[in-house]
């Protein structure tokens, strides 16, 4: 009965039960040694555990209406691992989406370096004329259109 208590209310660690008990760990081992356990202690403590099942060991561990709500908490488990998968495939959505940005950043930046040298090259080249407009008081060039 008490590795049926330890593996319910702590998955099956022991000293998680002892604390929640507030006993020691060898208390728990002595518990199981034993076969007897302190029966006021864990109905205290242990939400929903059947007063019945504790004290003859028959019918169900826990109280009926709460066995239903631990199959509807093993129900939405599965829920909880379907909407986990969701929620990584979005993830990975979103990792691919910060990629193309930061490509998409570079080339920008790359776009910007070119006109920059672009620019300076026009500028060098013809006195008087920005990115191929002619600047106010120059003068005009017959062969710039």
């Amino acid at each position: 009965m008490i590795l049926k208590m330890i593996d319910h209310y702590s998955n099956g660690n022991k000293a998680a039960f002892a604390s929640k008990l507030d006993v020691t760990p060898q208390a728990i081992s002595t518990w199981i040694k034993r076969d007897h356990f302190d029966i006021e202690r864990i109905y205290a403590k242990c939400e929903s555990i059947s007063a019945e099942w504790l004290l003859t060991g028959n019918g169900s561990m826990l109280n009926s209406k709460d066995e239903n709500e631990c199959n509807s908490l093993y129900n939405d488990n599965e829920s909880v691992e379907t909407y986990k998968d969701i929620l990584q495939k979005k993830e990975d959505v979103l990792a691919n989406c910060y990629k193309e940005i930061g490509r998409r950043d570079a080339q920008i930046d790359m776009l910007k370096s070119e006109l920059s040298k672009r620019e300076q090259y026009h500028i060098a080249a013809e006195p008087g004329i920005y990115c191929g407009k002619r600047t106010p008081g120059s003068k005009k060039d017959p062969s710039v259109p």
